[in-house]
């Protein structure tokens, strides 16, 4: 993933009920979603049920590939057809809703973020964070694409990733469980496969502890580029050294940031 590039610093102004619970953004940016549903589904929340419900009782691949078309059966069974639906949102273009969508998920990942910044034991934070990263990167592939098919794939990708987070919150997990984690992973392999890279890894032969560590060490890189942490912070949520650190923000194509190397330095832009 090569489109980790920090925006703005999200360590400071954390609400405080956002510290302590690392699902709670999810939970507020879902009950807020659900509201503004209202006015076009008779009951929003049972309509996501019903389909987060459909998207994981399929085996991974038909999730990862197919879940767009169960989101339609489920509207047309809602609304009679897909035609009606857009009728209820006429001015919701592709590009309005990928750019509304988009900030959603930025907003996510910040509030997420925000934990890491005044957790020590961040894991649940970072993975969440990096979750939230995939799916940016499959929003921000979709505005790049001119493929209807390719598209398709994508938002197969991100629908089938939301629907395990949704589940996550649903189930009152006390953290990020297995599924979740192997859900990352398998979001990380479709993505790359539907952008035409090659993936780096597949989910289905890597072992639990190696996607929690895959989905922990993008985390970190994510929180090292949207953070104020040092490197040797970020190394620390990973339980890596200080080099092997800059070497994963470089598998990235993250540069990390230095002080000035001497008093001088600090100073040789007012001269």
């Amino acid at each position: 993933m090569s489109d980790i590039q920090p925006e703005n610093d999200v360590s400071q102004s954390t609400p405080r009920e956002l510290l302590g619970n690392p699902f709670e953004p999810l939970v507020s940016q879902l009950e807020q979603f659900e509201a503004g549903l209202q006015l076009i589904f008779d009951n929003p929340r049972e309509f996501f049920e019903e389909v987060v419900n459909d998207v994981l009782s399929r085996p991974p691949e038909e999730r990862f590939t197919g879940s767009t078309e169960i989101i339609r059966e489920h509207v047309r069974t809602e609304f009679g057809s897909t035609d009606v639906f857009r009728s209820q949102l006429p001015d919701l273009d592709q590009d309005r809703l990928l750019s509304f969508l988009e900030r959603i998920v930025k907003k996510l990942r910040d509030d997420t973020l925000k934990g890491v910044f005044y957790e020590r034991e961040a894991d649940d934070y970072l993975i969440l964070a990096g979750a939230h990263q995939w799916v940016l990167s499959g929003i921000r592939e979709m505005r790049e694409s001119d493929d209807d098919v390719n598209d398709e794939q994508i938002l197969a990708i991100i629908t089938a990733l939301w629907a395990r987070l949704y589940e996550l919150i649903r189930s009152d997990q006390p953290s990020v469980d297995r599924e979740t984690i192997r859900d990352i992973g398998r979001a990380r392999y479709y993505l790359a496969r539907a952008t035409g890279d090659v993936p780096e890894k597949n989910p289905e032969k890597q072992d639990d502890d190696e996607l929690y560590r895959d989905a922990l060490e993008l985390g970190a890189v994510v929180a090292y580029t949207h953070l104020s942490i040092s490197v040797n912070r970020g190394a620390e949520l990973v339980d890596l050294s200080q080099q092997a650190f800059i070497e994963l923000l470089s598998k990235y194509d993250v540069q990390p940031r230095y002080g000035p190397q001497s008093p001088e330095k600090l100073y040789e832009d007012d001269v």
